[in-house]
């Protein structure tokens, strides 16, 4: 078998393209870690680049080390330079490399096998005796990269959304990835919060209106679960103070309103007219008393004209006109 050759050669650093791919995996933590160890001790581990047209070279390794010493305003650095290496070859070397020094994440290195199975058209059978890993590992970053939006994969090589963040959002359907990650990144949402939005989101039992909510207000849907979760541990041993207490308890009532009307339009929606006949008495009775806590909240929890606690249902309904 033929033996790939390679030579450390000292390249102009202009002359070194960047990869997309690897700087997914590229931190402000990596960053700083690089740039002190060239700082004390000079480049350990020299970029390995393939050579390609016009005098320029393609980085398969090292891309953390390649930006330092373009911070550093380095204008030639030390490479260790591959040739001869055309695709799929280049990919599968940069996968082995990635994966030998175990600095990319996992939607890295499922980017990396997307595009050795398509340009070098490998089954993953095939993928994972090239890399040494097994077929279960190459599935799990292989469907990683394919539920994760393109669009979402650009914010994350423009650095705009951190790649864990990323694999959180990858679990959400496709069509709502785009939006829930702008709104991660305008409002600035720990990967924490992320993953507890988006298992709110995936959740078979949230309400279509909290969807919507998670999407479009996800620091006021985070509110909102706090508020309804059950508290936890033993009850303090004091007395809580009455004023807050009501408080609290009418915060979780609404949280519960909320969560509830929603689920009921929904079935409400679906039902069939004969079956609405059915529950038309408690559909009035329903409208009626969300009639009345509207106009509470409308005029700041005063009592409403022609509002008494005190009357029975049928003067309710004569009263209001229904």
């Amino acid at each position: 078998m033929e033996m790939m050759r390679s030579k450390i050669e000292e390249i102009p650093l202009k002359a070194i393209q960047g990869n997309a791919v690897l700087a997914i995996s590229v931190g402000n933590r990596e960053l700083e870690r690089c740039t002190k160890a060239i700082r004390e001790y000079g480049l350990i581990n020299p970029v390995v680049v393939r050579k390609c047209a016009q005098g320029h070279y393609q980085v398969l390794a090292g891309e953390c080390e390649r930006m330092v010493l373009a911070q550093m305003r380095q204008t030639t650095t030390q490479a260790v330079v591959m040739e001869p290496l055309e695709e799929p070859d280049a990919t599968r070397l940069a996968l082995l490399l990635s994966s030998l020094k175990q600095s990319t994440n996992a939607l890295s290195e499922g980017l990396l096998l997307k595009e050795l199975c398509q340009v070098g058209k490998h089954t993953q059978t095939e993928v994972a005796f090239m890399v040494g890993r097994s077929v279960s590992w190459v599935n799990k970053r292989l469907a990683l990269a394919e539920r994760l939006a393109a669009s979402v994969v650009d914010l994350v090589r423009a650095g705009q959304l951190c790649p864990h963040t990323a694999q959180e959002i990858a679990r959400m359907p496709e069509n709502v990835q785009q939006t829930f990650a702008n709104k991660v990144i305008t409002e600035r949402l720990a990967k924490s919060v992320v993953e507890r939005l988006v298992s709110t989101y995936n959740n078979p039992k949230t309400p279509q209106e909290i969807r919507k909510s998670v999407l479009e207000n996800p620091q006021t849907t985070l509110g909102w679960l706090g508020a309804a979760e059950k508290p936890r541990g033993p009850k303090p041993k004091e007395d809580p103070d009455p004023k807050s207490l009501t408080v609290q308890r009418l915060r979780n009532a609404i949280a519960l309103l909320f969560r509830l009307t929603g689920e009921a339009e929904g079935l409400l929606a679906g039902l069939a007219a004969e079956d609405r006949q059915v529950l038309e008495p408690m559909l009035r009775q329903c409208a009626q008393t969300l009639w009345r806590f509207g106009q509470l909240v409308k005029t700041g929890c005063a009592e409403p004209p022609g509002f008494s606690p005190g009357k029975n249902q049928a003067e309710e309904v004569k009263a209001h006109g229904h």
